[in-house]
């Protein structure tokens, strides 16, 4: 056996040495006889005091190696080379089929390695593994319902691109949302079209074939590399054999949605049912005037994510922002967007009636049709949609009208004419406390941006804790960039 292989096998033995100790110990006796206290840390081998203190452990690790033995003679004698013994080749097997189920990376590595030399038996339990959990694009995303769409919109595009089966699915092991603001259930969405469903989607508990210890992230649990761009074959061919399988981003470089524009537009009409399709296209002449406005209050302002760097100009503007760039646009019809809950609905209904030119996206809405959808088809027809880039309604309107001219806050206002909008409404008393204080934590990030003198950042500060004294501030320690476009590097110090 060559290095490569004696670490590959040593490698599989340390990542499953917490729940198959047993099995770990078969592997670290093979590499053993290769490569001599090759151990690594944190795996008892047979023989050492550790497994020698526990009878019972030892026992049925006799138990085990015994049973294999029964088994070595039903080995063709043509399948040993020199190097690799009769029975540490069946044990190897043995090892390997037991690890099927938990472990199948490792498994279809240490089968892969028993076939170069000379198992051709195991052909079979070769090729069910790769088919199991081997060259996928897979979609599994933990998020709200539009990231979630935008992942299986440039999933199925970018695998149609690479030459990949495709899968997704839509529970994850986050469960059903955890407040109203971000209402995702378990359920497959309906506004998926039913022949793209049956041919892609998959269960959860069935992506769960997918997943491997050790590969976990936000929107991908199972062993798969996150990719951006059609890749060459070369590369693509070295991404799965160190990750079996790849996953999309959320969103594409615009480069490539304009290259895709037809892709795209075919993808959404597999994607969405004919319903949905239908309504969008009823949705153009009718909003195609007016020029929209996204204000999230919702889980930003008023919600969990208050607390953290989401409230840093980064997801929302706050009302005076929004009611500055009406003002702005004072000749134009505005179409303004928002969850139209709680104290966001509240705001909605404000704005509407303090300006004639407003008109609610709700207005347009229809109730047996999904929300969210709805309201990220109406951006997309907006001739003009102010809003960040970065959010999930944002890019999905991006790629059903991959011409939409998508206009960021940050792109209208410079720095000090944002931050002086802050200083002029602190206090005002037309928005109530959360939003205040949402004003508040504003002007005090770009307060550190422009330098402005300690006595301005500690009163924000201050007011922060007595508009919303339950606010956890946990944005004050953040390492991450609040606001890109307006070079924040870091909040405080």
């Amino acid at each position: 056996m060559n290095n490569k292989e004696l670490d590959c096998i040593r490698d599989v033995a340390q990542c499953i040495n917490g729940t198959a100790p047993l099995e770990s110990s078969v592997l670290i006796r093979i590499v053993d006889r290769f490569k001599p206290n090759s151990k690594p840390p944190g795996i008892h081998q047979p023989g050492s005091k550790s497994i020698y203190r526990k009878p019972r452990l030892f026992a049925n690790f006799r138990k085990f190696s015994s049973k294999l033995s029964a088994k070595l003679r039903a080995v063709p004698a043509r399948v040993f080379r020199q190097g690799i013994s009769r029975q540490e080749l069946s044990l190897l097997t043995e090892t390997a089929s037991k690890l099927e189920n938990e472990y199948p990376r490792e498994a279809f590595k240490l089968y892969s390695i028993a076939r170069s030399h000379g198992a051709g038996h195991l052909n079979e339990a070769i090729e069910r593994l790769r088919t199991q959990c081997f060259g996928y694009m897979i979609s599994a995303r933990k998020d709200g319902t539009t990231e979630r769409v935008n992942s299986i919109l440039t999933g199925y595009l970018l695998a149609q691109n690479l030459d990949l089966p495709f899968r997704f699915s839509w529970a994850t092991d986050v469960g059903a949302a955890q407040n109203e603001l971000c209402s995702v259930t378990n359920q497959l969405a309906d506004f998926i079209h039913p022949d793209f469903a049956s041919r892609y989607f998959t269960k959860f508990d069935e992506v769960r074939a997918f997943e491997v210890p050790g590969y976990k992230s936000d929107d991908f649990f199972f062993a798969a590399q996150r990719i951006h761009n059609p890749v060459s074959k070369g590369a693509l061919d070295e991404v799965l054999r160190s990750r079996l399988n790849v996953c999309p981003p959320a969103r594409l470089e615009q480069p490539l949605i304009e290259a895709w524009e037809g892709d795209i537009q075919n993808a959404i009409r597999k994607i969405f049912r004919p319903s949905y399709t239908e309504l969008l296209e009823s949705f153009k002449p009718k909003v195609g005037h007016f020029v929209g406005i996204h204000y999230r209050g919702g889980d930003v302002i008023y919600g969990q994510h208050r607390h953290a760097g989401h409230s840093i100009g980064y997801k929302s503007a706050p009302l005076p922002v929004i009611e500055d760039l009406i003002k702005r646009n004072e000749r134009q019809a505005i179409l303004l967007f928002g969850t139209p809950i709680g104290e966001t609905l509240d705001d909605l209904h404000y704005l509407r009636d303090k300006y004639e030119n407003v008109t609610l996206s709700l207005e347009y809405a229809d109730p047996a049709m999904d929300g969210v959808i709805q309201d990220s088809f109406l951006r997309s027809c907006c001739s003009t949609l102010h809003a960040y880039r970065g959010t999930g309604v944002a890019r999905l309107a991006g790629f059903i009208n991959t011409r939409l001219n998508t206009v960021s806050f940050t792109d209208t206002y410079s720095p000090e004419n944002i931050y002086q909008i802050y200083v002029d409404n602190l206090d005002n008393r037309a928005y109530n406390d959360l939003q205040r204080s949402f004003i508040n934590i504003n002007a005090l990030a770009l307060a550190i941006t422009l330098r402005k003198p300690r006595k301005k950042r500690s009163q924000y500060l201050e007011n922060i804790r007595q508009l919303d004294p339950d606010n956890k501030l946990h944005w004050m320690k953040t390492t991450r960039r609040p606001a890109e476009d307006y070079g924040m590097e870091y909040l405080l110090q």
